[in-house]
Parts: C-alpha cells; sequence; structure tokens
C-alpha cells in the first residue's frame, strides 16, 4: 500500500519525556531513542546510527527563544513514522548544524523516526517552521503534562 503524503508520523503522550535529567545528547537520545525501540517501532542499530549521525551532521538548531536538536537517521532503520519528544530539565551540548564546532544548550529534542524519506524532509520543514512561530518553544518548555504537549504539537504540525 502506498504511503499517502498526508499521513502523519505518531505523536503520543507515551512518546513524550517531560523534565528529562540527562548530562549529555549521548544520553538523552538513548533515552528517547528507547521509547521506540520499546514498541519495535525502530530496527535494531536505529539508535546507534541516531548517534553516528549527530557526531557527522549535527542537529543543533539555535532559535530566539531557546536551543532545539532534531537528531534523525535514515528511513531504512525506521519501521513506524513517528517523533518522541523530550524537555530537557537542564540544558545539554549539541553541535550546531550550521556550525558544527559551535555547541549549542539544548532543551528541546524531536527526535525522528521517519519510514520514508520523503516524510523525514516534510517534517524537518514543520518542524523548523514551527520553531520559528513566537512563544512557541517557550510554551513547550512550559508545558506540565505530556498530553498538553502532543495538544500543542498536534495543532502546529
Amino acid at each position: 500500500m502506498e504511503q499517502s503524503k498526508a499521513e502523519k508520523p505518531v505523536i503520543h503522550q507515551d512518546l513524550v519525556v517531560l523534565d528529562m535529567n540527562c548530562s549529555t545528547a549521548e544520553e538523552a537520545i538513548r533515552q528517547l531513542a528507547g521509547k521506540l525501540e520499546e514498541r519495535r517501532w525502530v530496527k535494531e542499530g536505529y539508535t546507534q546510527a541516531v548517534l553516528n549521525r549527530e557526531k557527522e551532521y549535527p542537529t543543533g538548531l539555535p532559535t530566539n527563544e531557546a536551543a532545539v536538536a532534531i537528531p534523525h537517521t535514515n528511513a531504512e532503520y525506521c519501521l513506524k513514522s513517528a517523533m518522541v519528544t523530550g524537555i530537557l530539565r537542564e540544558p545539554v551540548s549539541f553541535g550546531n548544524m550550521a556550525n558544527p564546532d559551535e555547541m549549542l544548550p539544548v532543551r528541546i529534542i524531536f527526535l525522528l523516526a521517519m519510514k520514508e524519506p520523503a516524510l523525514q524532509v516534510q517534517w524537518l520543514k514543520q518542524l523548523v517552521s514551527m520553531l520559528r512561530k513566537p512563544g512557541m518553544l517557550e510554551n513547550l518548555v512550559n508545558q506540565t503534562s505530556r498530553d498538553e504537549v502532543v495538544n500543542l504539537l498536534k495543532t502546529i504540525l
């Protein structure tokens, strides 16, 4: 069956982690990727592939409000399209995608697992567009429940 252009990745309260207590980007990625591994929505090797890609092509993105990271890897590792959102208690350092030598203090992570390469490109564009909206990241960081985060993301994405 052909995947529809309108298909959206799963955004669910079980794929939101609030008040994450991590000291490194790797620890944060492993924790978020574990949510996908538990559900068997990604193949073996997904987490390591994300970490390897992050070292080669950092995904930190500076914004006016808070730095974010959008780690992801090739579609070949993904069995189901989903996005895991992590909001960190304290920022962790991610390389800046525009300047890999610069480290950014990231508070919000959107870990993508996209089954179709075209869907990944589409979602990266939508996320970047969302991040440009004034107040959006501050609003996300201040959410107190996973349901609130999911509802906010679903209205925007």
